[in-house]
């Protein structure tokens, strides 16, 4: 089955598992992974397809934990 074919819902599934742990909702962890990286998920799903941008800019969880790393 190709990818753009899976079920909303079962790609929002994989979407959130997709997420670095830091960055799921209700982590414990302190290290936050730079949740704007174009290379990392969430943001690399915006750019696979536009079944898969809308899903994922439909998903909730995967923004409600954002963290930025800036050099100071």
């Amino acid at each position: 089955m190709p990818a753009q074919d899976l079920p909303a819902d079962v790609a929002r599934e994989i979407f959130i598992l997709c997420l670095p742990p830091s960055l799921r909702a209700g982590s414990l962890s302190t290290s936050k992974n730079n949740s704007l990286d174009p290379r990392a998920a969430p943001m690399v799903l915006l750019h696979i397809c536009r079944m898969w941008k809308y899903i994922a800019l439909e998903t909730p969880e995967l923004w409600q934990e954002l963290a930025l790393q800036y050099d100071s």
